[in-house]
């Protein structure tokens, strides 16, 4: 197995789940929680790994870190890792994309760390992916006032902020080779679980795919 590269990895886990009715990273698909799950995609690829989350009870999975910024959506988030991370560059995973592989994770940040960018993020299907990001330290300034003066969209901060250093990535740019599990559940790489029912739809997923040991 590849040593962990020198990026702290930092799970997005303080949202309210309002849609969902109860705290999405405590709930279980496939017999583990979401943040264990997460926790198990960022490990292999990141030297530290924090959950950022108000909810103790998150703690005994790894350890957690909290908002100082409150109700401002992922870039509070992201601001809370940015000032805590003891590397130069932080991953951000949300903690409801439970099938993103991690051998994907890890290839596109190999890649991306010989690069200059501040701001990298990933794009499927011509879509941004802007939640899933790698950042520079040296961001926490600028998305600090952002956060001040109420611009918490991060689209519009990476623009604002990152200037020509502003990346985004292709999957099909990344040199990686997906596993058969990896194909069968592509479709649903970037598919947030913010319901009931898109939780019970990906259970379905798991029940369907083949036993791979996922």
């Amino acid at each position: 197995m590849s040593a962990p590269l020198p990026i702290s990895g930092y799970i997005l886990a303080g949202g309210r789940s309002t849609r969902m009715g109860a705290d999405k990273a405590t709930l279980q698909l496939g017999g583990k929680s979401l943040a264990e799950r997460a926790v198990a995609t960022l490990a292999p690829i990141c030297e530290r790994v924090r959950i950022v989350t108000d909810n103790p009870a998150l703690a005994s999975i790894a350890p957690t870190i909290s908002d100082a910024f409150l109700d401002c959506g992922p870039l509070g988030g992201i601001e809370a890792a940015l000032r805590d991370t003891q590397h130069d560059r932080i991953l951000v995973l949300p903690v409801d994309l439970p099938f993103l592989p991690s051998a994907l994770l890890r290839a596109w940040a190999s890649q991306e760390l010989s690069t200059s960018s501040s701001i990298s993020y990933l794009e499927a299907d011509g879509q941004p992916q802007p939640h899933v990001c790698l950042l520079h330290r040296s961001l926490l300034p600028q998305v600090q006032q952002s956060l001040r003066a109420g611009r918490y969209k991060l689209m519009r901060v990476y623009q604002e902020i990152a200037a020509g250093a502003l990346h985004q990535v292709n999957l099909d740019d990344i040199a990686w080779i997906p596993t058969p599990l990896d194909r069968v559940l592509q479709p649903l790489w970037f598919a947030n679980l913010n319901t009931s029912e898109e939780l019970a739809c990906a259970e379905s997923a798991l029940r369907a795919a083949p036993a791979m040991g996922y």
